[in-house]
């Protein structure tokens, strides 16, 4: 399945390939696909965060009581 079918499925996703890397491609499309999701009123008063660097998704998994997609994904993504 790719990231388009599982965004538009509302899939969830629990475990990933800690030796897949995205190319700087992917991550463009997937921020775009981002980008266009729906806010109130049209404000779009949201920022994201990339995290590509391991030693941050691995703080972010122990932040988030010990769960292993942030370490394990590809990409973390910080919706702010």
């Amino acid at each position: 399945m790719d990231t388009d079918e599982a965004i538009n499925t509302r899939r969830a996703i629990k475990k990933f390939d800690n030796t897949h890397k995205m190319t700087p491609q992917q991550v463009n499309s997937l921020m775009d696909l981002a980008i266009r999701s729906p806010t109130s009123y049209n404000q779009q008063n949201w920022r994201f965060i990339t995290v590509t660097e391991q030693s941050v998704k691995d703080q972010i998994s122990k932040a988030a009581r010990g769960q292993p997609q942030p370490s394990d994904g590809s990409l973390v993504v910080i919706l702010c």
